[in-house]
């Protein structure tokens, strides 16, 4: 498990390159911003937008609200043993500022004021939360892909 809310990966495939475009290209839904939305009616299971190599997509919900869905920013690169997708996945960046911000509040509630667990329940919940959450989804993620272009790894 990834103690951080943040990921960098990687996927071999023996795809070509525009093989793996054209894939990625089909199983989104075009957005070319990735906003709060939470629910589309869609048959497509993310959204997002590819341009050549560099990609940026999201799942997409069909019922409910998760904020802890990553964004992949993505990018593919062919070589000699395949093609190469190196992706970093990220937390929708209002919801970092929403974090950090609640973080830096709790943690002064410890600083300056009296130390008892509800403060430092403030303080260390939203952590647990945001990382047990964001692993989950990423694993989704990281799994469909896998088994969209046929990963190696």
């Amino acid at each position: 498990m990834n103690f951080t809310p943040f990921e960098n990966t990687e996927l071999l495939s023996n795809l070509k390159k525009e093989e793996i475009v054209e894939i990625i290209n089909n199983n989104i839904e075009f957005s070319p911003k990735l906003g709060l939305t939470f629910k589309k009616n869609t048959n497509k299971h993310y959204e997002g937008i590819i341009i050549e190599d560099i990609f940026k997509i999201r799942r997409i919900l069909k019922s409910g609200k998760n904020s802890f869905i990553p964004i992949v920013y993505g990018k593919i690169s062919e070589f000699e043993k395949g093609t190469l997708i190196k992706m970093k996945l990220r937390l929708h960046p209002t919801i970092t500022l929403f974090l950090i911000g609640f973080t830096a509040f709790s943690g002064s509630l410890l600083f300056f004021g009296t130390l008892n667990w509800h403060n430092l329940l403030m303080f260390i919940l939203p952590y647990f939360m945001c990382t047990v959450f964001f692993n989950y989804e990423s694993n989704i993620i990281k799994t469909d892909l896998k088994i969209m272009l046929k990963s190696k790894k």
